[in-house]
């Protein structure tokens, strides 16, 4: 789904450099009824794009912070719970469309996310078993402080970098939900 998503924004994105090719009213704007097509014509292709960009963001805006004091399993169980998972930030495409959806919204509190090293120390694993081939660690991290740190989580005022976290956190208030 996250594949379909990249190849429909770069279809998108190549459909606007269309705009200057044939039938285009706008290469002759000689006089005031050329520019004047010019303008309808260039309204038309973007309330078209704009179509499509609502059904985009409909079909792929999938995601929710639900707030709350949950431990990472708790979480977890409660993502599934509500017909999804713990998000599973795969790309740096998705984190871009992550953190256009919710902006200073990610940096309330620190929030969970689908991943964890608990099975095998260092082998960080994303709960829908996709690969884990992107990541977002701060400086130093994981580190597995205490021998305790098995679960991802979002940290605050880091522009969206991770840390690994012991199962249980006062100050992780919420999760990320996919859907």
């Amino acid at each position: 789904m996250k594949k379909q998503l990249a190849t429909s924004l770069l279809a998108l994105s190549i459909s606007t450099q269309v705009w200057a090719g044939q039938d285009n009213p706008c290469a002759d704007l000689s006089d005031i009824q050329k520019m004047a097509d010019c303008i309808t014509f260039l309204q038309t292709k973007i309330q078209k794009q704009a179509a499509q960009i609502e059904a985009l963001q409909k079909r792929f805006n999938r995601y929710e912070i639900v707030e709350g004091s949950f431990t990472w399993h708790e979480a977890k169980a409660d993502a599934e719970k509500r017909g999804g998972h713990l998000a599973t930030i795969t790309s740096e495409a998705e984190w871009l469309i992550i953190k256009n959806i919710f902006g200073d919204a990610l940096n309330q509190y620190r929030i969970w996310l689908g991943a964890t090293d608990e099975e095998t120390e260092g082998e960080w694993r994303w709960v829908t078993g996709e690969a884990w081939d992107y990541t977002r660690w701060v400086g130093g991290e994981p580190n597995n402080s205490g021998k305790k740190e098995h679960y991802l989580h979002i940290l605050i005022d880091l522009d969206g970098q991770w840390n690994d976290l012991l199962v249980s956190d006062p100050f992780t208030k919420a999760y990320l939900l996919e859907k």
